[in-house]
Formats: C-alpha cells, sequence, structure tokens
C-alpha cells in the first residue's frame, strides 16, 4: 500500500477540485451562453453537409450535388434550404435554392468576413436566415441557409463552435491551477514541515526540546501545545524513573561494600577469588545504573574535558588485579600522549569498564585483554574467547541480551555501554578478533579535541 503525504493528498484534492470546476464551467458555458437559440450552431452543421456536397462539373465549374446526409438533413427540418455564392463573381452554385439564391445575390454587398455570420430573417414566421463567409478548399464561399433547427446530430459541431472562446478564458485558469495550487500547497504546509523537522530532534536524551509554537496557524498552535505538553509529562515521568534507579542503585552500595569486606576476610581460596570477581561485577553494574540514571539529569555535567589516555590507564590498573587473580593479563597500548574529549568522565570511565569486564571474564586462562588507542581517536578492547556470533551482534546492546544462559550477569552490561556511547556521540561496533574472539570498537572522533602522539604499553 503506498501513502501519500499529507501535502500530495492535499495538492492532488485542490487541483483536481479546480480542475473539475473549470471543466464543468466549461461544460456549462455553452447551455448559459448568450444565444437566443441554437440556430447558429445547427448551422455549422448545415453548412459542413453543404460544404461535403461540392463538386466541380466537367466543364470546371463548382456545383452543389446533395448526397444521402445532406438529404436526410434537409428533410428532417422543416422549411430548410440553401444557397451558395462564390467570390469574387458572385455566381449563384448550382443546386442552390432559387429563391434563396436570389436573396443572396442581392446580399452581396453586404457579404459577412470570412467566419462571420450575418443572422436576419421573419421572427413571426419562425424563419431565420444565416450567411456565413467561409474559405474553404475550392476558396471563399458564402452560404445561406435557413430553417436551422437544433437536433441531436448538431451536438457535434458544439466544440468547433464553442472551443475557441472557451480556451482563451479557461486556458490560463487551468494552468494558473497547475502552477498556483502547488506553491499555495507548499507555503501553507511550511510550518508542519517545520514542526516535522523539530520534532525528528527529540530522543531520549533530548526530551526537554519542545516544539517552536510562533508563526502557526491555530491549529497547528493547538497540536504543537498538546505535543509540548505531552512531552512536559514524559519527561517528568522519566525523570522520575531515573530518581528512582538512581536511589535504588545508591542505597545497593552500602550492603556491597558490606559483601565485599567480608568477602575479603575469608582465607585465600579460588572460590573466594571467584566471589570477589562476582562482587567486582556487580559493584560495576551499580554504579553504571547510577551513571546512565544520572546522565538524563540536566545538572549532571556532559562536558568535562577527559583524556582518554589517562582514563584508559585508570581503567586497566583498576581491573589488572581482577585479571591477575584469575590468571590473565591486560595490555594497554596508545598512540597518542594524549587524547581529548568532552563528556562526562565518570558514564566514561564505566562504559570501558564495562567491556574490559566481559572481555577479562571471554579472554582464555592465560591469555591477554589488548586495549589500544590509536591517533584517531578508535579504541579497541580485543579478547580471543569465544566470540559473537555475527547474527548475535546486531541485537548484543539490547537489554538482557546474553550471549549463553551460563554468562553471569543480568544482561545490562552492554545495553548501558549503548545509552552511554549514544549520549557522547561515539560509536560502538563489535567485530571478530584476528584468531577468533570479540573486538569492541569505540569510535570518539566525533567527541575529540586534539591529539599528540605516544606509545604506553602496560602488561
Amino acid at each position: 500500500m503506498i501513502r501519500r503525504s499529507l501535502t500530495s493528498r492535499l495538492l492532488i484534492a485542490l487541483l483536481a477540485a479546480q480542475v473539475s470546476a473549470i471543466m464543468l464551467a466549461m461544460l456549462v458555458f455553452p447551455l448559459v451562453a448568450p444565444f437566443v437559440n441554437y440556430d447558429d450552431i445547427a448551422e455549422d452543421t448545415f453548412r459542413a453537409r453543404i460544404e461535403a456536397s461540392l463538386v466541380r462539373t466537367p466543364s470546371g465549374d463548382l456545383a452543389v450535388v446533395p448526397d444521402a446526409a445532406l438529404d436526410r438533413y434537409v428533410a428532417a427540418r422543416r422549411g430548410a434550404a440553401f444557397a451558395v455564392m462564390s467570390l469574387p463573381d458572385g455566381a449563384i452554385l448550382p443546386g442552390s435554392d432559387t429563391k434563396l439564391g436570389e436573396a443572396l445575390a442581392r446580399l452581396r454587398p453586404f457579404a459577412p468576413r470570412p467566419e462571420g455570420n450575418l443572422i436576419t430573417g421573419d421572427a413571426a414566421a419562425g424563419q431565420t436566415l444565416i450567411v456565413t463567409t467561409e474559405d474553404t478548399r475550392f476558396g471563399l464561399l458564402v452560404f445561406a441557409t435557413v430553417g436551422n433547427a437544433f437536433h441531436a446530430e448538431d451536438w457535434a459541431s458544439l466544440p468547433e463552435a464553442f472551443l475557441p472562446v472557451i480556451l482563451p478564458i479557461y486556458a490560463p485558469a487551468v494552468l494558473g491551477a497547475l502552477v498556483l495550487v502547488p506553491l499555495t500547497v507548499t507555503m501553507v504546509t511550511r510550518p508542519l514541515r517545520r514542526l516535522a523537522a523539530e520534532a525528528s530532534r527529540i530522543e531520549p536524551g533530548a526530551l526537554a526540546m519542545r516544539l517552536g509554537e510562533d508563526g502557526l496557524g491555530a491549529e497547528l498552535q493547538s497540536l504543537a501545545r498538546a505535543i509540548n505538553a505531552a512531552l512536559a509529562r514524559i519527561e517528568q515521568g522519566v525523570a522520575r524513573q531515573r530518581l528512582y534507579a538512581a536511589n535504588a542503585a545508591h542505597e545497593l552500595r552500602t550492603p556491597i561494600a558490606i559483601l565485599s569486606l567480608r568477602a575479603d576476610r575469608l582465607p585465600n581460596s579460588d572460590a573466594k577469588a571467584q566471589l570477589q570477581a562476582d562482587i567486582g561485577r556487580l559493584q560495576t553494574l551499580v554504579e553504571q545504573l547510577v551513571t546512565v540514571a544520572r546522565l538524563g539529569q540536566t545538572h549532571v555535567p556532559m562536558d568535562e574535558t577527559v583524556d582518554l589516555v589517562q582514563m584508559l590507564r585508570d581503567v586497566v590498573a583498576d581491573r589488572a588485579p581482577i585479571a591477575f587473580r584469575v590468571g590473565k593479563d591486560i595490555e594497554l597500548e596508545t598512540e597518542p600522549h594524549a587524547y581529548l574529549v568532552r563528556g562526562n568522565a565518570q558514564a566514561l570511565f564505566s562504559a570501558v569498564a564495562n567491556v574490559i569486564d566481559n572481555a577479562i571474564r571471554a579472554e582464555p586462562p592465560g591469555g591477554v585483554v589488548a586495549v589500544r588507542l590509536t591517533d584517531s581517536g578508535v579504541a579497541e578492547i580485543v579478547d580471543h574467547g569465544e566470540g559473537i556470533a555475527p547474527a548475535d551482534r546486531a541485537v548484543a546492546f539490547q537489554p538482557f541480551w546474553r550471549g549463553r544462559t551460563t554468562s553471569p550477569g543480568g544482561g545490562l552490561g552492554l545495553a548501558i555501554v549503548k545509552e552511554i556511547a549514544d549520549r557522547h556521540r561515539v560509536s560502538v561496533a563489535i567485530s571478530e578478533s584476528a584468531g577468533g574472539g570479540v573486538t569492541f570498537r569505540f569510535d570518539f572522533g566525533q567527541a575529540s579535541s586534539s591529539p599528540s602522539m605516544a606509545v604506553d604499553l602496560i602488561a
């Protein structure tokens, strides 16, 4: 099903209405034209029948030899008769009615100009004489007819009689409609297109935006106010949800800290190391929830200057002990000395830390998780685990997605990473690592400032 835009539907409707009105006027015009009767319309048909019967005699003279069509036409009309005179000699053609020919000869000095009519007669007797001069294939001829009664067969002469009158009147109107109607529709719907453009920029991270109401008609102003009121209610509802999530996550910090202290007091064992790793992931998840909930609040700074090189050093230094406890290493390689971006430092730290945590869990024992930053602002986190199937990469950032049912966590980590990245205009993608595994690629190019070159390795 093809869906047309409101502009196209309005344009089609107006053009159809305009053309229909003009066509109706063109059809009605012959019925209300200032003619006493339609004798002159019938005369067009009569004259065409007479002209079709003109022949040249063997002597080269011109004569009217009535054919069957002319005979039927004359027989169907009481008192119908005709005469034809040639110009400039004034000869009445054979086949003409004698009395009408004599009258036509006397009217010769007053013969109308070509394509013009001379109409006279006895109204009381119901007889109208129509004299017409026409340039035919046989030269200039004058036709005189009486008894021109309009019958059904004369309808064919209506277009020929009225089109020369109608077209100069209505053709400009049709052409004007084809130009003015689209122009008018475009101008009238311009505010609507502006509203659509403004509405397209509203997203979860920009709920504070409102549609402009200036320059709109009363109807569109009502629509804009209703949408703005709905956006205000949505913004309030989202703010309440974020506040609830932030408070709930904040309250979880204390019991998790207590749990971490109690785990530290346990004797060293594989179970203790695994428990500490799980507590660390739980702490990370809570911090991410707090960070994302606060990102939607207006007082959270989103224009901090963050050095990606230093941030990656901090994340790797923070996660290195966790990797060491499970028999794995982390390697950091940075090309620039510093790479500055604008955003929220805590949120970016949380996003990168989450991906590194996943990489540590996926990396086989004895393996190395590689963290790289290029001078173009692309950060890569590479593991060599089981990887993510190509079919799953498109949905990996959706909430509660888990690649394997045995994977720890609730499936929120990558969804939080994606939201943080989107809010910072950072693209994040998943690809396959060389030799197997997953490479997460963050492109900070759109949020970058000025990089400088260097190499830093941490293992």
